[in-house]
């Protein structure tokens, strides 16, 4: 995300909002032992901790929908971009998705294929 999205795009206009918890057992004691800021270190992006994974679970029930299709009660979405149109407005519904994948890395060539075509899409 840093060097081939913010540091590659500097003066694109995106915003990015990163959340981290811990979800697997490698994770524990993650909150003290790295700090966000260094895996990504730009004015564009807003760093969150979110201790009880609200925001992954609410992902996961409102946008991927995983859980639901596959009946997993209670499924935490994590390691995932979820990419929107830079006009989207947030009402009672999430707004349309552009793109979105899971895990990151390796859907880094889609989220930067799709990032392309948004920011192309904006300039016109």
């Amino acid at each position: 995300m840093q060097a081939n999205i913010l540091d590659a795009k500097p003066d694109a206009a995106i915003r990015v909002y990163a959340i981290f918890f811990e979800i697997v057992a490698g994770d524990e004691g993650a909150k003290y032992e790295v700090d966000p800021r260094e895996l990504l270190d730009d004015p564009r992006v807003t760093l969150f901790w979110d201790e009880r994974r609200l925001t992954g679970r609410w992902f996961d029930e409102n946008v991927t929908r995983i859980g639901k299709r596959t009946g997993e009660e209670g499924r935490i979405e994590w390691d995932t971009f979820i990419l929107y149109d830079a006009r989207a407005e947030w009402t009672d519904e999430p707004p349309y998705t552009v793109s979105w994948g899971r895990p990151v890395i390796q859907e880094k060539t889609r989220l930067l294929r799709d990032l392309g075509e948004a920011l192309t899409r904006l300039s016109e």
